[in-house]
């Protein structure tokens, strides 16, 4: 009996010392909906135009700016806080830049290490048990694509097989561009 008042009496003060925490806590009481509409709608005209949207909007953009800007965080933002702010956007702007660059320029893989890339087991030869689903492709259509590039349908595609079925695909979607 002594045991079970013991628990009783821990499990009253655990739960009184997590509502007095709770309260403890300073909670910034969340807005309704409509408290929220009435503040964007600044005419009080019971309708939001698309000028009061694009006022609060730009507002929370000017606030997350002015917070990014305000290293120190004292409210205000320094001639200093200011240019470094804009030079690291520079910079992360420029780096940007310079990766889709790099991006666009980078060596396209040939087509002979498109097939070493498929050819799993390194055997010269690619066959349905290497190949899987692909962009998207059902294993289905896979099998269809490796058929077509077996020329001599002994269910394997050489080297030589695929490079010659993705030269003619190539040169079939050029002249559907033209």
């Amino acid at each position: 009996m002594k045991k079970l008042n013991t628990i009783l009496l821990l499990i009253v003060l655990l739960a009184a010392g997590h509502t007095y925490s709770q309260e403890k806590k300073a909670v910034k009481p969340k807005k309704s909906t409509e408290q929220k509409f009435a503040e964007i709608d600044k005419n009080k005209d019971g309708f939001i135009s698309l000028a009061e949207l694009k006022k609060v909007d730009e507002e929370e953009k000017v606030q997350g700016h002015f917070k990014k800007m305000d290293a120190n965080a004292d409210s205000k933002i320094s001639k200093e806080e200011f240019i470094k702010y804009k030079n690291a956007q520079t910079a992360k702007k420029q780096k940007e830049k310079v990766e889709k660059e790099a991006i666009k320029n980078a060596p396209k893989p040939t087509l002979e290490e498109k097939f070493d890339k498929k050819d799993k087991n390194k055997d010269g030869v690619i066959t349905v048990d290497e190949i899987k689903k692909d962009k998207g492709e059902t294993l289905k259509d896979q099998e269809n694509k490796l058929k077509k590039m077996d020329a001599n349908k002994d269910g394997k595609v050489t080297e030589a097989e695929y490079i010659k079925a993705k030269k003619a695909k190539a040169a079939e979607k050029a002249k559907k561009k033209k």
